[in-house]
């Protein structure tokens, strides 16, 4: 008798746990990865437990753990029976065979192209080319305190004149979301802020604030310029994926162009008839 309860599992879950993410079951007992269940003399890891889990629930393993348990066992003993039930040779078996040999088989030639393409020597040439695309620009760091009146912006002005502290008038009367920030924005680019904002903040001295307020869309804005510098390209480390997924999507396009030039293709339209030798149209309404 098992010294679980056993957990009520549908069908529809148990297909799913097959179809998608049928566990696996090691050869060899290790510390970290313990026998945990014997199916009619067939041993089931711990991984095997963990891997029948979504990602979500495995932090609370010991929750989950008699039903993952048994989900594993009944994968087990569902195989088992099949192996039993269904021929080697089973005209089903081999063509689903078939269809994963061709899927394993553009998996391993996708992986191949790749591994030779995207290199660490593809990668910097591509950085550098990111880098020349990307010159340096100008950025601004400002404070501003956002009011939504006129008047409230001339009060806050006589504040600062009189020698109030920006930053803290920021915090206790700026509207905008950045008030608790003492109004700081942060390093930008002109065309991050909307004109008037841009165009008034580049008029005033580092260490300055504007002598009158700035009306927007937002509302009315007293702009501080805390700095100035020139922009600098990202580092190769943080950009390094986006630029590893542009390479694969080249050296993809580049093995479809290739392919596509070397073939004898014919299309045909939803009834079945040709197409007049055309390629199908893609959504700009050009054959690709």
């Amino acid at each position: 008798m098992s010294v679980f309860r056993r957990a009520a599992v549908s069908a529809a879950s148990l297909l799913a746990l097959i179809c998608f993410s049928a566990p696996t079951f090691a050869d060899e007992e290790s510390a970290d990865d313990p026998v945990v269940a014997i199916a009619n003399g067939e041993e089931i890891h711990l991984s095997a437990v963990l891997e029948s889990l979504p990602e979500q629930y495995r932090e609370n393993i010991e929750i989950f753990y008699p039903m993952a348990l048994q989900q594993a066992v009944d994968i087990v003993l569902l195989r088992q029976a099949a192996e039993r039930s269904v021929p080697a040779d089973a005209p089903e078996v081999q063509d689903r065979l078939n269809e994963l040999r061709k899927q394993v088989l553009f998996q391993v030639h996708v992986a191949r192209e790749l591994a030779k393409r995207v290199t660490d020597e593809a990668v910097e040439t591509a950085y550098q080319a990111y880098v020349a695309a990307n010159p340096p620009v100008e950025e601004t760091r400002a404070r501003h305190i956002l009011v939504e009146t006129e008047a409230q912006a001339q009060s806050i002005l006589i504040e600062l004149k009189g020698g109030a502290d920006f930053a803290a008038v920021a915090e206790e009367r700026s509207t905008g979301p950045s008030a608790p920030q003492g109004g700081d924005l942060g390093y930008f680019t002109d065309d991050r802020v909307v004109e008037p904002f841009a165009k008034a903040a580049a008029a005033i001295e580092p260490g300055e604030f504007g002598e009158t307020a700035v009306q927007t869309e937002f509302g009315w804005h007293i702009i501080k310029v805390e700095d100035r510098r020139m922009s600098e390209p990202s580092p190769l480390e943080e950009v390094r994926a986006q630029i590893e997924q542009q390479i694969e999507r080249e050296v993809l396009t580049e093995l479809v162009t290739a392919e596509r030039e070397a073939a004898e293709v014919e299309f045909f339209d939803l009834d079945g008839s040709p197409i007049d030798g055309e390629e199908p149209k893609t959504e700009e309404g050009k054959g690709e």
